[in-house]
């Protein structure tokens, strides 16, 4: 961001942006845990059809 009044460049300090990488981070995890239990429930969807016929 930046102040025109000033001429001077807002930079968010490294604890911010820290915290931030770490919530890009979980939400990256998360997702990979989600996208994991949906193919474990397909592939055992998929083994109770063949098992049926």
């Amino acid at each position: 961001m930046i102040n025109a009044r000033e001429g001077t460049v807002f930079t968010p300090s490294a604890a911010v942006m820290e915290e931030h990488v770490n919530m890009d981070n979980e939400t990256a995890i998360n997702q990979t845990k989600l996208q994991l239990q949906v193919h474990a429930s397909e592939e055992e969807e998929e083994e109770e059809e063949e098992s049926d016929s």
